[in-house]
């Protein structure tokens, strides 16, 4: 199922404010300018000086009508503004006018230059109205004269006039109002709740100092001296609130049949003191009339139960329209003042047989109106989305039995694969659902994230009922119920899949070894030619590495007589400097001298040093030869690194690029604590603390915070206490004081308190890197170190029979003069150093021998096409492939084999990684004109063997995340994305091969099926309808097969219809039959389909279908997960042998339903076209579902193709 997904939204409501509605004057104001810039061109000699007169003063501006209101600081606010204006004890003051900035303008300084709207206060009618009649704007009526005769209003003495418009007892107040609506950015400076308003105001002092010769509009509002202006930042009336929506629904987890409580409200977190003229209505809002209305999807639910905290609600089927206020004089106001809240909630029922993974939408779109909630004119504002879905199935259950036992009931359950899996809760199953829960404690999860069952027993003590709910809880929080099951039954069906013998494989690769080497006749020197390939030198450590003539003869390549300037030597595109020890040529008694590192790769620890013969190529490794430095001093001590922890355990869900780690740190209530050895030796005395860095990720991620709580001791002190959040990386870098640390054992202990207020905390360890200062003290086998200093000096050397090295970015040199002392029983070497520092490598002076010695390849001819099918194979396996490309040859096809291990050899420099598979897939399909892409041989994700299984991969993949649980998918699929948009290209099929008897038998059946006669047939299996989730299989199970084109017959495995036993009689026997096409849609693991054992990888081993096989698609989780080191899946079960399928297609990773169901929908009409080969149809329905929804990687990389991409199923 899919949790319920809620957006927010803060920018909610934009709303009117109606304070006073005037009839709009018949002149116009205008937008253009400032203050200085009207007076610099109307008239320059008055360009304004200070502009602090006070002769007139605006109390107020912001009466108007709204058009837009404010909603937070970053708004505006649209309003036909009105100001009130007073002279104050001059006399009468000419042609008065006010500016508005309009631009923002964070200086604040006024409306002195930017963009700004000017208006003027407007006349009477005739000259010398000194009375103060009713207010008429329009006709020019009002508290202010014309005694100039021209256009702009003249403001009259205050003691000539007894006007008090607004009725506060204050006189001679004018009005004035803008005739166009004006924007002006919402800043509450003072947090009032009210918006300032950058003003600039101005006048003339005398009848004929303003205007020239008069006052004829807006253009001309100048001051009249250049003293006669007031520039000021005013407090308006207009509310600035703080306005929120939130919408949410519980519980999180909803299936078909179920039903969810949703809930939206409002709130308003501004504080204001509006005038108290000010309607009450309209204090700190924004809306006269304001309406919600809920818009969900009647197609997939229906909603009832609804009600409101204010106001009232009504339904239509598909909107819900809430309206919080009838009237615009309810009291308090709409959006009132702060906390004013509203809250509608309702509940809305999944209908039956909605599939998983069903985008369900609820969207609240908020509109206002200033002249009712019903009006249909009403403005629209922002609107807040809340989307409905199911969540992939977490954990697999396989298998339930419980017994009574006395006073308790034992539980014993299998878990067939588990996701960020936290562990299991137990509920008494009551009429309704679950009741009381059964155990105070959490049931564990072992290991998190498994493709592999798990085995569980609890004991529920006290417990008499006669069912019970299992419940499983991932690492966030989610859970998802499973039953109930009856006491003293068993229900599913134990996974079982056969181990793999990895022993048989391992011996057909030694046999093969041969593969890799060069004819023992290979010549380099005078007497023969260069090798037509580089010569692989391997490696697995850092050091000094020696490789005699006598080795590289015997390894078969006789380099005799070739001197140092003539040799090369790479590590991938890095030449490495060497040199020759014995004579100034290779022969009998000289060796090949270099400094070798070793690799650390998820694929491989060994780095390929590649060895050419070629005049002149060769890099000699460079000689200081500075003396000994005699009267320097030598530094104490350099910063070494001890590294611990090991790779015993293995996470697809790990969020740092390792899936690998140490241990799994899981308390629930009580303090646990986990010990850990850091050795320490040659601790020096003196010198800086040291740094100690844990490497740790967070897996528990919970909605409280924090998640995880953990301190750490060194040696018995405490050194850290941390807490940190979430499903993260976490390294933590710790400074540790020297006098902490001991020569030899130290102890490091990680303590988890187990206070946080979550359930659990869960906390992996990959391991730790110390840092500290230690005395230059060498061993056996040498030291490494990076110091700086004229002079070093190393002791404790056994001998004098080594070699020193400096390593700076120029690259390595060999120190020639080294001074060796006697110093009790061992050797101190000095040397001259570097002033700056550099790395150092004292080193045996025989050397130490390579891993192995191999015969590189020549890559001559990997770009001659064209090549419409690559194949791409283990070496082990390249002479059985020629039936099936000569097959394919005859169709038409351009077909190439090649080995691996040249892609290698051309773009990694011979080092095993699947990015040089990637880069040539991506060369091949621009210059040969690939289209399908066939790997041949098996994988495994544990490619060092660290689990013990004897595991090996012939072919490695790569790993992608493909959803937020899966980190580390194995994705084969990405090979063919040759533009990097996520989306396949190229149609990549593999056959995971481990031996070629198992190469043989596939092959012969992919040729088998091609000439069946059972065309235009499927067989299709269901899953149940889940007892929780209530996903219909059945239904998706139907809407694919209805897509297949036209002719198609099918026979049907449903549960649903048939109960497991006949379903699964019916899948068994329909498969035995031959069948073109075996479809399954439901729950599904590594090895079995459906919880309730339809089909398994025994089944699969059991199938009679010799000589039928058939195609398998799989609309599941984890049923072609092709590198699993242990068992083989079902995948490698129909795949093995001479019966099952051909080729088999599904998930080797989690895979949301819905995506299933659409990739299902897009393949079906594609891979019954007659001749439409299994890679096109898979490329092209891939490509049309990447087009419409590019996220769903799930299946655009993690839906896998086990087989021939040419394949056809139907001819």
């Amino acid at each position: 199922m899919q949790s319920l997904l809620l957006g927010r939204s803060r920018r909610l409501l934009i709303a009117p404010l109606l304070v006073l509605a005037f009839a709009q004057p018949v002149h116009a104001g205008l937008f253009g300018g400032c203050i200085d810039d009207v007076t610099d061109t109307i008239r320059p000699n008055q360009v304004p000086n200070n502009c602090t007169a006070n002769d007139v003063t605006f109390t107020l501006v912001g009466l108007g009508v709204q058009e837009d209101g404010c909603v937070n600081s970053s708004d505006t606010v649209t309003i036909f503004l009105g100001a009130q204006v007073r002279n104050n004890t001059a006399q009468t003051r000419y042609d008065v006018g006010l500016y508005v900035s309009t631009d923002g303008d964070p200086n604040l300084d006024g409306a002195r230059t930017g963009s700004c709207y000017r208006e003027i206060l407007t006349p009477i009618g005739g000259l010398g109205q000194t009375a103060c009649p009713p207010l008429d704007l329009d006709g020019g009526v009002g508290p202010f004269v014309n005694t100039d005769g021209d256009t702009c209003g003249d403001l009259l003495d205050g003691s000539a006039t007894d006007c008090d418009q607004n009725g506060d007892g204050i006189r001679d107040e004018s009005l004035m109002v803008f005739t166009d609506a004006v924007t002006l950015p919402c800043r509450d400076l003072t947090n009032d709740g009210f918006i300032e308003i950058d003003t600039g105001s101005t006048w003339g002092q005398n009848i004929d100092d303003v205007g020239d010769p008069s006052c004829d509009g807006a253009f001309e509002v100048i001051p009249g001296t250049k003293a006669k202006c007031k520039l000021e930042t005013l407090n308006s009336d207009v509310p600035m609130p703080d306005l929120g929506l939130s919408c949410s629904c519980n519980p999180t987890m909803v299936g078909p049949d179920e039903t969810t409580t949703c809930s939206v409200t409002y709130t308003n977190s501004r504080t204001c003191t509006p005038d108290t003229m000010t309607d009450e209505r309209f204090r700190c809002g924004t809306a006269s009339y304001l309406r919600f209305e809920v818009d969900y999807d009647e197609t997939h639910g229906a909603v009832s139960n609804e009600a409101v905290t204010r106001g009232a609600v009504s339904d239509d089927t598909s909107v819900l329209t809430w309206i919080p206020a009838s009237s615009a004089t309810m009291s308090p106001g709409i959006i009132g003042p702060n906390g004013e809240t509203a809250t509608l909630t309702f509940d809305y029922t999944v209908a039956p047989g909605t599939p998983q993974g069903t985008s369900i939408a609820i969207d609240t779109t908020t509109y206002w109106s200033n002249t009712s909630a019903t009006d249909p004119a009403a403005v629209s504002q922002t609107a807040l989305s809340c989307s409905l879905g199911f969540e992939t199935t977490p954990v697999t259950l396989a298998w339930v039995r419980s017994r009574r036992d006395d006073d308790a009931v034992v539980v014993e359950w299998l878990t067939a694969t588990e996701s960020r899996n936290l562990g299991f809760r137990f509920y008494d199953a009551e009429d309704k659902g679950p009741g009381q829960r059964l155990a105070a404690s959490l049931v564990p999860s072992r290991v998190g994230d498994s493709t592999q069952p798990q085995s569980y027993r609890t004991r529920l003590t006290g417990f008499t009922g006669e069912r019970f709910y299992l419940e499983d809880v991932d690492v966030t929080g989610q859970t998802r119920l499973h039953g109930p099951f009856e006491v003293g039954t068993t229900e599913g069906t134990r996974p079982s899949a056969r181990a793999i013998d990895w022993a048989p494989v391992r011996r057909s690769l030694r046999a093969a070894e041969s593969v890799h080497r060069l004819p023992a006749k290979a010549k380099g020197g005078p007497g023969g030619s260069a090798p037509a390939a580089p010569i692989h030198l391997l490696v697995k450590d850092d050091g000094l590495y020696r490789v005699t003539y006598e080795e590289l003869t015997a390894a078969g390549f006789d380099l005799g007589g070739v001197p140092a300037k003539d040799l090369s030597l790479t590590a991938g595109d890095r030449a490495i400097p060497l040199r020759i020890v014995g004579g100034p040529q290779l022969g009998p008694g000289t060796a090949l001298e270099f400094l070798g590192e070793g690799l650390e790769s998820l694929y491989t620890d060994t780095n390929v040093y590649r060895l050419d013969v070629g005049a002149g190529k060769g890099v000699t490794m460079a000689v200081d030869r500075t003396p000994v430095p005699g009267r320097e001093t030598a530094p104490d001590w350099y910063l070494a690194e001890t590294h611990g922890g090991e790779d015993k355990l293995y996470s697809f869900a790990s969020p740092t690029d390792d899936p690998w780690y140490d241990t799994r740190m899981l308390v629930l209530r009580s303090p646990q604590s986990w010990s850990f050895e850091i050795p320490v030796d040659g601790l020096a005395e003196n010198g800086p603390a040291a740094r100690l860095t844990l490497r740790l990720w967070g897996v528990t991620d919970w909605p409280a915070s924090p998640d995880h709580h953990l301190r750490a001791r060194v040696n018995g002190s405490q050194v850290a206490d941390v807490t940190f959040d979430g499903l993260v990386d976490f390294p933590l870098s710790i400074e540790v004081p020297r006098t902490l640390l001991q020569e030899g054992t130290n102890s490091l202990v990680l303590e988890m308190p187990a206070d946080t207020e979550a359930l659990a905390d869960l906390i992996s360890f990959e391991g730790y890197d110390l840092a500290y200062p230690r005395r230059f003290i060498a061993g056996a086998d040498g030291l490494r170190f990076t110091a700086a200093g004229a002079l070093l000096r190393v002791g404790g050397l056994p001998s004098t029979a080594f070699s020193v090295y400096r390593r700076t970015a120029e690259g390595p040199e060999r120190i020639q003069q080294v001074r060796f002392e006697p110093d009790g029983g061992g050797y101190t070497a000095s040397f001259a150093g570097a002033t700056t520092e550099a790395e150092y490598w004292i080193e045996p002076e025989a050397g130490r021998p390579v891993a192995g010695i191999e015969a590189g390849r020549a890559t001559a001819g990997l770009d001659d096409g064209p090549a419409d099918l690559l194949i791409l194979s283990h070496p082990l396996f390249l002479d059985a492939l020629e039936p099936l490309a000569e097959a394919r040859r005859a169709e038409g096809l351009a077909v190439k084999v090649v080995d691996v291990f040249d892609v290698y050899e051309r773009w990694s420099a011979g080092v095993v990684d699947p990015e040089a598979i990637h880069d040539y897939v991506t060369s091949a399909a621009a210059t040969m004109g690939t289209r399908y892409v066939l790997l041949v041989g098996a994988d495994t994700y544990d490619y060092h063997d660290r689990l013990g299984y004897g595991s090996v991969s012939l072919l490695p993949t790569l790993y992608r995340a493909t959803d937020d649980i899966v980190h580390f998918a194995p994705v084969d699929p990405l090979f063919g994305d040759v533009d990097g948009d996520l989306i396949p290209d190229v149609a990549v099929g593999r056959m995971p091969v481990r031996t070629v008897e198992e190469l043989q038998e596939l092959l012969a059946k992919t040729i088998e099926y091609e000439a069946k006669t059972y065309t235009h047939s499927v067989i299709a299996a269901a899953d149940r309808l889940d007892p929780k989730a209530r996903v219909s299989f059945v239904r998706d199970s139907e809407d694919f097969l209805a897509a297949l084109p036209d002719g198609w017959t099918a026979e049907r495995a449903y549960i649903d219809n048939l109960g497991v036993t006949g379903a699964r009689q019916r899948l068994l026997a329909g498969i035995d039959a031959g069948a073109a096409l075996t479809s399954f849609v439901g729950h599904s693991g590594p090895s079995v389909w459906t919880f309730s054992g339809l089909f398994s990888s025994s089944d699969a081993e059991g199938l009679t279908n010799s000589g039928r096989p058939t195609v398998v698609l799989q609309w599941g989780c984890w049923n072609t997960y092709y590198v699993e080191p242990e068992v083989d899946t079902l995948g490698h079960a129909l795949l093995l042998g001479d019966h099952g399928a051909a080729a088999v297609l599904g998930a080797s990773t989690l895979v949301e339903s819905g995506s299933a169901r659409e990739l299902s929908q897009l393949l079906a009409p594609r891979i019954g076209q007659p001749g439409k080969r299994l890679g096109d149809a898979l490329i092209e329905a891939k490509q049309a579902l990447g087009a419409d929804d590019p996220d769903r990687l799930d299946v655009l990389l993690g839906w896998t193709l086990l087989g021939d991409p040419t394949l056809v199923v139907e001819p």
